[in-house]
């Protein structure tokens, strides 16, 4: 559900207090579900509404979702079971609303004494029982009806708050703005790949790949790649190269044949910039490392030891930063599986937490950040299975980093550019997608790999901003 079909049914419904804070526990409540939450949100909006079938007709849905929300519908006034976890959800969340907060301050009132109120809740959960008697300890009935009404502010809050954050997780796509001409990153006789921004020092810092362009594409990379850093004075570019800061080595190194696909990130002092490389006369072994440096203009040291994933082929890494300090890094592996593995600091032991997060499905290129309460991953869809487009760009999401799904509207960008002097162009690829984020950690720009005509640059394309 977004935005715009969400105040259409606030403006028919005129939901009461009771109707959203069932929409917002039933809202929480799937989250930790496999449950469809537009059928939940639609059933918590609709469940007091006369006609709900009629209504849902009217804006176009399909049967079966309908059938859904009424199944939902009728199992709150306990005319169906609860057998879906969409009906479960909703019947959580409303049993939630009439037994909690809401609920124990009715039957207060209607008991006529909190005595009385707790003599009568023998049938209670222990839950209600345990903190009915911590909050009438106050004595004063003013005060324990105060401290009610408290709650059900945070209810409100914490809920207006979680129903943001759902309704404007509509499709990154939708958000997309026009490209600036000449924007993103270019060199004349190389092509260049995987643009990662970051904003230090008063510049816009571009770390992406380039291999001179008589070792073709794509393979040349393989064998040619180096990072190199580019500065702008604004995140759109264009970017103006700096100098070369990962190159090949000398034999002997897990990076001595090539450097590829980085991503740079600050953590605490240091900017950690991660890469694949692959050692000379071994470039079939792809390795993940990292090199840091205190100056985002500076030195780049580069360990002597590659991230130890317990696999022979890793590639694309994808790092976010935890607020404690520990890293999830998403990485490609194998015939195009992505894992996810987790260290608690970026220069400790990294643990597999789940080698296979899409099984059965093609997708490379993650990239991965938190969204509230919850990880996100933009991945390239290699067959379709997830946006029904071969190599589009697709959103999963997950609560804890290990376990993921695909989000509901889950398109990220298509292959064709729109620009804002109004030309258009079909990109033949589009790949390794990277965001740069503002202060308050809302996306600003994607910055995608494009293949036109034989050329290659790395494009920035703002996002618009809720």
């Amino acid at each position: 559900m977004i935005i715009s079909e969400f105040k259409q049914f606030e403006k028919d419904i005129k939901p009461t207090p009771h109707i959203r804070r069932v929409l917002y526990s039933a809202i929480d409540f799937a989250s930790y579900t496999d449950a469809d939450l537009d059928v939940v949100m639609t059933a918590s909006l609709l469940h007091e509404y006369k006609e709900p079938a009629k209504l849902l007709l009217k804006y176009g849905w399909e049967n079966e979702k309908i059938v859904s929300v009424q199944k939902c519908i009728d199992a709150i006034k306990g005319e169906s079971p609860s057998d879906t976890s969409e009906a479960q959800v909703v019947c959580d969340a409303h049993r939630y609303d009439e037994s909690g907060v809401i609920g124990e301050a009715k039957r207060i009132i209607e008991a006529g004494s909190i005595e009385k109120y707790l003599a009568a809740t023998t049938n209670k959960p222990h839950f209600f029982n345990k903190r009915a008697k911590t909050l009438t300890s106050k004595r004063n009935g003013d005060s324990f009806y105060n401290s009610l009404k408290s709650e059900i502010v945070e209810i409100n809050t914490n809920g207006e708050a979680l129903l943001k954050e759902v309704l404007e997780a509509e499709p990154l796509y939708n958000k997309l703005l026009l490209i600036p001409p000449n924007s993103g990153f270019k060199m004349d006789g190389y092509f260049v790949w995987c643009g990662s921004v970051i904003f230090a020092a008063g510049e816009y810092h571009m770390f992406a790949s380039r291999w001179r362009e008589n070792l073709k594409f794509p393979e040349g990379y393989m064998v040619g790649s180096e990072i190199v850093h580019a500065v702008s004075n604004v995140p759109e570019g264009p970017f103006v190269f700096k100098n070369v800061v990962i190159s090949s080595r000398h034999r002997g190194y897990w990076d001595s044949q090539m450097a590829h696909n980085p991503q740079i990130v600050k953590i605490g002092n240091n900017y950690v910039l991660y890469y694949l490389g692959a050692g000379i006369n071994d470039r079939n072994a792809r390795r993940i490392g990292y090199a840091t440096s205190r100056n985002i203009n500076g030195k780049w040291e580069r360990p002597n030891k590659y991230i130890d994933l317990g696999r022979e082929d890793c590639n694309n890494p994808a790092a976010w930063v935890n607020g404690d300090g520990s890293v999830l890094l998403a990485f490609r592996w194998g015939n195009q599986r992505i894992g996810v593995a987790k260290a608690d600091r970026f220069d400790g032991e990294y643990k597999i937490l789940n080698e296979d997060i899409l099984p059965n499905i093609i997708a490379e290129d993650p990239f991965l950040y938190k969204s509230g309460e919850r990880y996100v991953m933009i991945v390239e869809d290699g067959l379709g299975a997830l946006t029904g487009h071969e190599k589009w760009g697709a959103v999963l999401e997950s609560l804890d980093g290990v376990e993921w799904r695909v989000k509901k509207h889950c398109l990220a960008y298509d292959h064709t550019l729109m620009f804002s002097d109004l030309s258009i162009i079909k990109a033949e690829r589009r790949e390794r997608p990277q965001l740069l984020f503002n202060k308050d950690g809302k996306p600003t720009h994607l910055y995608t790999g494009v293949l036109y005509q034989e050329k290659t640059w790395n494009v920035c394309q703002p996002i618009k901003i809720d």
